[in-house]
């Protein structure tokens, strides 16, 4: 084993250590009885462990092509971790659909219920639920101190979230029914729930309350961010206003290619007196309502093959710095 892959296999365990729902995310067994420490602390201890690994990295002269592979991968994604983290997006990111909050919830889908050990399991991670959320709610806290606040629907939206998972018998008292458990480890997972749906639904008022009148009605992060995203997502660099610019190029194809292929799909007539927006489609129903049209923006990739019904449509000129 060459000497970049013997800090790779450190790196794991450790990083396990500090983020044990990342552990069983990966399938990696012996963590499923632990929460991840999402308070600024937290944060910053995972952070340290990057910087030391990726100084540890840097000082070593790969000797192979497989060797120099690793470096450059462990460098770019340890890096870029770092960069997000120093730049305020990791202890600031609240969306609907993957931030630190869901990791909490989430990660009991992926956990099994029979059986002893497991239930046990489930019934301290589920306790450790209210320190989680209170930890993550001092981290969103100091963010916003600084000026560092998600969207305002994005705040609203997982607050109902929160309601959501936490309403009626709520998540957590489900997942204790599927157990089937009985006597003192049933009466365990039972408080266990209770207090997992308590601390979910106070973290849903501490987003209304505390961080949804500090939060931007604007959506949009700003170039340098989305910047940082596209390259945590691709894995790469991308000139940004390119890609926009050939997904308009694309988007502009495709809209004139669908416009020639429907010219004469209806006879004339009535349907000549309507306006574009009003006539019938071959699916049935009218263009009114629909969201097609050159100045919607979302993300820099191809368009969809279906554009005409409430889609993700692109500019027909680059977004620039309005990202």
């Amino acid at each position: 084993m060459n000497l970049t892959d013997q800090i790779a296999e450190r790196y794991v365990p450790e990083v396990f250590e500090l983020d044990p729902v990342w552990g069983t995310l990966a399938g990696i067994s012996g963590h499923d009885d632990r929460m991840a420490d999402l308070s600024p602390g937290g944060f910053e201890a995972r952070a340290d462990l990057d910087r030391r690994t990726i100084a540890a990295v840097r000082a070593v002269a790969p000797a192979s092509e497989p060797e120099q592979v690793a470096t450059a991968a462990m460098l770019e994604r340890l890096g870029l971790a770092v960069e997000q983290y120093d730049a305020g997006d990791t202890t600031s990111d609240i969306n609907v659909i993957a931030s630190w909050m869901h990791s909490v919830r989430w990660v009991f889908d992926l956990m099994p219920v029979d059986g002893e050990q497991a239930q046990r399991d489930l019934a301290v991670r589920m306790a450790a639920v209210p320190q989680a959320y209170a930890g993550l709610s001092r981290t969103y806290a100091a963010a916003a101190a600084q000026g560092r606040v998600a969207a305002r629907r994005q705040v609203e939206g997982c607050a109902q979230q929160c309601a959501s998972w936490s309403s009626g018998g709520g998540f957590y008292a489900g997942l204790v029914e599927r157990t089937r458990a009985t006597g003192a480890l049933r009466a365990q997972l039972d408080k266990a729930a209770q207090d997992a749906s308590a601390a979910t639904a106070e973290f849903g008022r501490f987003l209304r309350t505390d961080l949804l009148p500090l939060a931007p009605e604007r959506d949009a992060v700003g170039r340098e961010r989305y910047d940082r995203a596209s390259r945590s997502s691709l894995g790469a660099a991308v000139d940004l206003d390119e890609a926009y610019a050939w997904a308009g190029r694309r988007y502009d194809g495709s809209k004139r290619k669908w416009h020639e292929s429907r010219a004469g799909s209806f006879p004339a007539g009535p349907w000549s007196r309507l306006s574009p927006r009003s006539r019938p489609t071959r699916r049935g129903g009218s263009q009114a309502g629909r969201t097609c049209g050159p100045g919607c923006r979302t993300t820099p990739m191809p368009p969809s093959r279906s554009c005409t019904a409430r889609t993700l449509t692109f500019p027909s000129q680059p977004a620039g710095s309005s990202a």
